[in-house]
């Protein structure tokens, strides 16, 4: 877009020019986030509050299949939104998850009457559970770390009790 300016040509006369109307910042396209667009930023923080509102609503569930320490691991919304993939991991092991899974599938219909009214979105997603270990997984791995901590913290004090020179 250009803006017309009045100036005077070499030879004295007043002559229109053409003056750009935007600085060359102005004219790329307005990103966030380390070159993310705004649509790309509107989704992720559109999948942000899907998940803290799912994880509500997850709590609130009376299924007993959907009990315990459960955890949306990862969310993967489609760009236009038809589709959801919600990672779900409990601290009980993948059986617990698969069980959770099965009762949210079940409950799929009330959890998106109860995210269309928390949200207002014009789409909501069909939603896809899967089943996660990563939170039992990650548990086992601290717990080995915490094991080898404290034999080496054994080994070291065992150590400095015969005096070595």
């Amino acid at each position: 877009e250009l803006a017309l300016t009045a100036g005077r040509s070499q030879e004295g006369a007043f002559c229109k020019k053409k003056a750009p109307f935007f600085s060359k910042d102005m004219e790329r396209k307005n990103t966030r986030n380390g070159g993310e667009s705004m649509g790309s930023y509107r989704a992720s923080r559109t999948e942000e509050d899907m998940k803290r509102e799912l994880s509500d609503i997850m709590r609130s569930l009376k299924d007993p299949r959907v009990s315990g320490l459960l955890s949306i691991v990862k969310m993967e919304l489609s760009r236009d939104m038809p589709h959801c993939k919600v990672y779900i991991s409990a601290m009980e092991g993948l059986e617990a998850a698969k069980n959770a899974v099965r009762g949210l599938d079940s409950a799929s219909g009330f959890i998106k009457r109860e995210l269309n009214a928390r949200m207002k979105l014009r789409k909501l997603p069909e939603f896809k559970f899967i089943a996660d270990d990563s939170i039992a997984h990650s548990a086992g791995i601290s717990r080995m770390l915490e094991d080898l901590k404290q034999a080496v913290d054994a080994d070291g004090e065992g150590e400095a009790g015969h005096g070595r020179s």
